[in-house]
């Protein structure tokens, strides 16, 4: 009598742990929330986002800019563009934070950026890809704008600068006040 209970247990509990293990690997196969790298530059003095989005299906994107600290988390900027928009996969064709181009629209109007806060910029294509990159925005010692990297933690920024780009130049190191 007691037989056939212990075999729907134990069936119910092997298939609760398969699929507990196959929900866990697919999550530790995502690197973070996003699948591919995204690059961002300073353009102007601003954040300009781009990717190399190969040869993937291209349904347009959405571009979202959030805080990743605490109790300030949240979008602090949302554009969606429609199917026919351009890939932003160069420098020249990079997105600036803020601006829309052509038929973009606002999902939210751009916040400014503060010094010091960690972001993550993401642009989601649709295909279920989306491409991230962290960072924070800051000043050097001269207080020309400069995007810095994350700490560890992901909850703050540090003074390394995130692109070789954003490094003042050595004479520019050597001889400026």
């Amino acid at each position: 009598m007691h037989r056939p209970f212990q075999k729907r247990l134990i069936l119910k509990t092997s298939l609760g742990l398969v699929l507990t293990i196959a929900a866990m690997s697919g999550a530790m196969a995502m690197s973070g929330p996003f699948e591919h790298p995204a690059q961002v530059i300073l353009k102007d003095g601003s954040p300009c986002f781009f990717s190399d989005f190969g040869e993937r299906p291209w349904s347009g994107y959405n571009l979202t800019v959030e805080i990743n600290k605490g109790s300030s988390a949240g979008m602090v900027w949302v554009i969606s563009t429609p199917e026919k928009a351009e890939k932003p996969s160069t420098v020249q064709s990079c997105v600036r934070y803020g601006q829309t181009v052509g038929s973009t629209k606002t999902i939210k109007p751009a916040a400014p950026l503060r010094d010091g806060f960690p972001y993550l910029g993401i642009i989601d294509t649709g295909d279920r890809a989306r491409y991230g990159i962290p960072f924070c925005t800051g000043r050097d010692s001269q207080g020309n704008s400069i995007l810095t990297k994350w700490n560890e933690n992901g909850d703050g920024c540090t003074e390394v600068p995130l692109n070789g780009v954003d490094r003042p130049s050595l004479f520019k190191r050597w001889f400026s006040k």
